[in-house]
């Protein structure tokens, strides 16, 4: 996924039942993601709740999601360079149609950092999604 100045990224996360999830982002010098810069970002725990489904466009449901990341880390070339948590809440939305995972891609991959729920995103982000392994 494209972050703006040349800069992309690959994101994995893993989600469990039981609300918690971890991410783990990698930056990459060009669209083809070979090239590494060396910086890693370490969500390690992600509390996430989902809210009640609504039927949107070609009958995908879509969900409400509230996520808060609760500890992090900034990592270059090995070396931890920064870390911290909690950050604001942030709520967006998502939909799962085959093994594909859509979000609003609000911030250019991440999820939106509306301050309440009445302003979570509205549309899904259809280009770029997360492709479960």
């Amino acid at each position: 996924m494209n972050v703006g100045m040349g800069t992309y990224i690959i994101i994995t996360s893993v989600y469990s039942g039981a609300g918690v999830s971890n991410d783990r982002v990698v930056f990459y010098r060009g669209p083809a993601c070979t090239v590494p810069t060396g910086l890693v970002k370490i969500n390690s725990k992600v509390a996430y709740t989902v809210g009640k489904a609504t039927t949107k466009k070609d009958e995908m449901k879509v969900f409400p999601v509230t996520l808060t990341i609760l500890s992090w880390q900034l990592i270059q070339n090995g070396t931890v360079i920064k870390s911290g948590g909690p950050v604001p809440t942030m709520f967006d939305i998502f939909s799962i149609k085959g093994n594909r995972l859509y979000t609003s891609g609000t911030t250019k991959g991440s999820p939106g950092t509306m301050p309440n729920p009445t302003e979570r995103p509205t549309m899904l982000d259809m280009v770029n999604y997360y492709t479960r392994q």
